[in-house]
């Protein structure tokens, strides 16, 4: 039997000897391209992913390295570094100057497809001329480097060749004594070149093929630093231990569950028996890591091998609406198990397929890309989904934007600066989305409608729209005339600042409901789907985004967060405060951003993460990602093995839990200790489900959505005609859990069906919690202290606040937890420290906290609540902040009750213009008011 015990025993018999420790080496830099990086946005996020690569490339290898700025490098910067790696990086001949005495002092460098005046200098450094750049002279050409046969030789460490795809590459011709490391193909032109300085490689690394390509840069580091061998060794035992942990735990979790392929489990439990064999005990330290790496190699695969395979589950794809190769696309999604595909059909200003409103594509002209590509998925079983970007403009034809621009319906900011977004705030745009969402749905007979850019632009920043149809508009919702001169302060920093969010909101969410008021009349088996930002809490208020009012109101048939993430912690945040939020009532997909990943297995921890977060499913972006073939084999091995019908395909589900408690940021609770009663709306809407419903069975059950695991069924019904209501009891339990309805629909046809619908994710409160949570739901009662201080319970730096509130003589301090007439009668002086949540200090918060004030409260606003950024104008007359500042000393003004000078202890603070009514209390260094008071 294996078990992790037996792990233990071997694991430090990989290499058949223990090598023991050495003295930590120097550590590697990579420096990131800092100078090219400020030329553009563009140009930052590409030096920044080619920086991050080199370093996952190494550190994942066990190689020590930092990140540098090339910024005013110095010789002191890189001083010591066995090995400097130049990514992406624009060089200049004081740059180069400084590397030449990094190599002259025994450095050595590798730099990748570098530019700059310094190229020259640099090419003479390591002994190449650094030509044009080249194009691909015939398909495929830049695909592959492979290495010299002899120094792969010379150097088991390196690869025979790796992956590149590159689209251009340097030409390389070099001097005497600088050899071709590597050439495009077999005997294609020189893509690597190497001297005793170091290498050049002509085009930058991309995401492909990230195994060997760490090895070519190991063997580098290596090369420049012996003493690497060791700790290097020492780090890939480690490694291999822990690959394999993970390899025996995921096999315990498919023995616990029962995976339905008994025979497959029998062979993938023969595998892991294999890893644990030692392996052979070799004297050579480059045999010796090869054999670690290629064991490593083994589990890794394996690994992907033992993820589960769910049988019903939406595996999506996000394919960008350009010419596609139908047969191939659906080809490799049927290989890779995938069910689903999102395929672009237009944006605000454009088509691709035949509109008599929208201009199409020349491209497209020929034949319609959209009946071929929904024909395609029909004949294969693969849900195709329209995916349409609202209001962007940015494919819009020229003469169509300049029509917009001569009609006003283009979004400008407060300065009049257009954005490439049609104003969603006028009459004629929303009109046209309906029309243009009317004329597509009565045209194709597709399985969902997909908005995506359903918010206001971000592009170049938030403060978007201030136009004048704006001013009109709004206008008429307050049943006035604004004044143009008043226009647009009044809104931007002024009084009405709150309630012109809510209508710009407003103008989001009537859109989102009229398309899905479209898709129930025109496609009433198809579903209405999101392409939603990850956090609300801010999204509300910079892009008027409220998905999860769309959720509650039962607008959104599928919800697909766009959690676009590199790290696991920040992933399994948005996952968990996403499916809170939904309380199970719409079907969730996680969107993951698949071109961000260095690795298939990083994509596979996406999925798994995902998937015991309680997702219904996961969509891919996108289809031109890097590394998606790698990608998608690695799904097939394992978590998409088996064919899966996409959870599409079932009823609309309405969850209701009694006694349900939120905590922000974590699954919604119920106490312990107890039972609990659920209600289930289901039906009359059976998603993608291409029949009517003549009777179906549901089944309620409470699952671990970590484990996939079933822990008890709580209800079931049989129910004639297409809609129902279950009602069950639960036992909750203190790990989080999940309920999940499943069941078999018989159509009018006689056809029978099966489905399966993910409901809210819960977890089991105990007393002590339930307590704590049931008396924030109460207003506060006071002792009758003269002063009787609530401070606003999600803020930063309220603990500290209470805190140094807690000793006051003659004091009360407590936390406020809703800005209502009945919780703030209690106090006399209320505290709001900059919110975390922006939504809370939005316009329903503004009328009780003014109405308090008016009756005799004194209202603190600290940081940012003053009125910085997004949060919140509540009081513009007396004040609005203004800027942050790095700086701690103020100084008492004569409105101040004590003259004086001081430190306060936060890092920053809010600088304040102060407005018609405020009076300045307290001034930074510079005599900027950074305490403005008024009544």
């Amino acid at each position: 039997m294996l078990n992790a015990a037996r792990l233990l025993l071997l694991s430090g018999l990989w290499c058949g000897v223990a090598l023991g420790q050495a003295a930590a080496p120097a550590e590697s830099v990579v420096l990131r391209g800092d100078t090219l990086a400020a030329a553009s946005a563009s140009l930052r996020n590409s030096v920044n992913d080619y920086t991050q690569r080199s370093v996952y490339c190494l550190a994942g290898l066990g190689v020590p390295v930092r990140i540098a700025s090339d910024t005013d490098l110095t010789l002191d910067t890189i001083a010591g570094a066995p090995l400097v790696v130049l990514p992406y990086n624009r060089v200049e001949p004081a740059t180069v100057d400084v590397l030449a005495a990094y190599v002259a002092a025994g450095g050595r460098l590798i730099a990748m497809f570098t530019t700059g005046d310094g190229v020259p200098a640099l090419g003479q450094l390591l002994g190449v001329t650094i030509g044009e750049l080249m194009q691909p002279a015939t398909e495929g050409e830049f695909e592959t480097i492979v290495l010299d046969p002899a120094a792969v030789a010379a150097d088991t460490l390196l690869p025979a060749a790796f992956r590149q795809e590159s689209w251009n590459a340097f030409e390389l011709t070099p001097a005497e004594g600088t050899s071709v490391l590597g050439r495009w193909g077999v005997d294609g032109r020189a893509a690597i070149t190497q001297n005793a300085a170091g290498c050049f490689v002509g085009h930058v690394l991309t995401g492909a093929d990230l195994p060997n390509k760490a090895r070519f840069l190991l063997a580098q580091a290596i090369t420049a630093e012996p003493e690497l061998w060791t700790p290097v060794i020492n780090d890939a035992q480690t490694r291999l231990t822990q690959a394999v942990e993970y390899d025996l735990a995921q096999l315990g979790l498919l023995r616990e569950r029962g995976d339905r392929q008994s025979a497959r489990l029998h062979a993938l439990a023969a595998k892991v028996e294999a890893l644990l064999v030692p392996l052979p005990a070799v004297d050579d330290r480059a045999a010796q890591l090869d054999n670690l790496l290629t064991r490593e190699g083994e589990a890794v695969s394996l690994l992907a091998e033992l993820q589960p395979s769910r049988e019903h589950e939406l595996r999506g794809l996000w394919v960008f609406g350009a010419r596609q190769d139908w047969p191939a696309l659906i080809a490799k999604c049927q290989a890779a198990g995938l069910n689903a595909i999102f395929y672009r059909v237009g944006r605000g200003g454009n088509a691709i397929y035949p509109s008599d409103i929208l201009p199409q594509d020349e491209w497209a002209r020929e034949n319609d890309p959209v009946a071929e590509g929904l024909a395609a998925c029909r004949a294969a079983g693969i849900e195709f989904h329209a995916w349409r970007v609202t209001y962007h403009l940015g494919s819009a034809p020229q003469d169509y934007r300049d029509q917009l621009r001569a009609e006003g319906r283009i979004s400008v900011n407060p300065a009049g600066v257009e954005a490439p977004f049609a104003n969603p705030g006028d009459p004629r745009n929303y009109a046209l989305e309906v029309a243009v969402a009317r004329e597509f749905l009565e045209r194709y007979d597709v399985d969902g409608l997909h908005l995506d850019y359903i918010r206001y632009t971000d592009e170049p920043s938030y403060e978007f729209d201030y136009s004048d149809v704006s001013r009109q508009e709004f206008g008429k919702v307050l049943g006035t005339t604004i004044d143009p001169a008043d226009w647009p302060g009044i809104v931007v920093d002024g009084r009405l600042r709150m309630a012109y969010n809510e209508w710009m909101r407003s103008n989001i969410d009537r859109l989102v409901e009229a398309n899905h008021r479209l898709v129930n009349e025109l496609r009433p088996h198809a579903v209405l789907s999101i392409a939603a930002w990850r956090d609300p809490r801010w999204d509300r208020v910079t892009i008027m985004q409220d998905w999860p009012k769309w959720v509650e109101q039962g607008w959104v048939d599928l919800l697909i967060p766009m959690n676009y993430a590199t790290s696991l912690v920040t992933l399994d945040g948005y996952v968990t405060r996403q499916l809170a939020q939904t309380a199970g009532n719409t079907r969730y997909a996680s969107g993951l951003g698949a071109w961000l990943l260095d690795s298939p297995a990083e994509l596979l921890e996406q999925v798994a993460l995902s998937r015991a977060g309680g997702a219904d499913g996961f969509v891919l972006f996108s289809n031109n990602a890097p590394d998606l073939d790698r990608q998608l084999h690695a799904l097939a091995a394992g978590a998409t093995h088996l064919p899966a019908q996409p959870t599409t395909v079932g009823p609309h589900a309405r969850f209701t839990v009694n006694g349900l408690m939120s905590a922000d940021g974590e699954p919604n609770g119920v106490a312990l200790g107890g039972t609990n009663d659920v209600t289930v709306e289901i039906g009359p809407r059976w998603g993608t489900l291409r029949a009517d419903v003549a009777r179906f069975t549901a089944r309620l059950h409470l699952v671990d959505p970590a484990r996939d695991r079933l822990l008890g069924l709580v209800g079931e019904i049989s129910a004639e005609g297409p809609s129902a209501v279950l009602n069950a009891r639960f036992e909750p339990i203190r790990d989080p859990f999940q309920l999940l309805l499943s069941g078999t629909i018989t159509d009018t046809a006689g056809a029978e069906h099966t489905y399966e619908i993910r409901g809210p994710l819960l977890r089991g409160w105990s007393a002590e919690q339930t307590v704590a949570w049931q008396a924030a739901q109460q207003p506060v009662t006071t002792t009758g202290a003269p002063l009787r201080v609530g401070v606003w319970h999600d803020g930063i730096g309220t603990s500290q606040l209470l805190a140094a509130l807690g000793g006051v003589e003659g004091l009360e301090a407590h936390q406020l937890w809703r800005f209502t007439p009945e919780f703030l009668a209690p106090f006399n002086v209320v505290i709001v420290p900059q919110v975390r949540n922006m939504v809370d200090l939005a316009d329903h918060a503004a009328g009780p906290l003014r109405a308090w004030v008016e009756a005799g409260g004194r209202l603190i606003l600290t940081h940012d609540a003053v009125g910085r950024g997004y949060q919140a104008r509540l009081y513009p007359e007396i004040g609005l902040g203004a800027a942050l500042q790095r700086t701690q000393t103020v100084t008492a003004t004569d409105a101040w009750p004590t003259p004086g000078t001081f430190d306060h202890l936060y890092a920053t603070h809010v600088r304040i213009a102060p407005g018609p009514a405020g009076q300045a209390l307290l001034t930074d260094a510079d005599g900027a008011p950074v305490v403005v008071g008024g009544r």
